[in-house]
């Protein structure tokens, strides 16, 4: 039942990375959105290559994954919160 449950609720975060990067497009423009995308991507970069080390370094002490998960699913649930806290910025107009 677990799995079941973790793979629904982990699809459903998977399928919103689109609409996670459309947003960013609609909210900052064509003219800053490689810039927002390459910087966003630097930093998960890093967090792609130090977390499996850090996961393995867990479980290797405690013998579970469960203080990832748990941790993994507070930092989810902040997150969420905080986009839907996001409001538009206010355009600026060039010169």
């Amino acid at each position: 039942m677990g799995d079941l449950l973790f793979t629904a609720l982990f699809s459903t975060v998977e399928s919103t990375f689109p609409v996670n990067w459309s947003t960013v497009g609609e909210y900052f423009g064509r003219r800053n959105f490689a810039k927002i995308r390459g910087s966003m991507s630097f930093v998960s970069t890093w967090g792609a290559v130090i977390g499996p080390v850090l996961a393995g370094l867990v479980y290797d002490r405690t013998q579970s994954y469960e203080i990832l998960i748990w941790s993994s699913a507070a930092l989810l649930l902040v997150t969420s919160a905080l986009y839907a806290m996001v409001k538009r910025p206010r355009e600026v107009k060039s010169e």
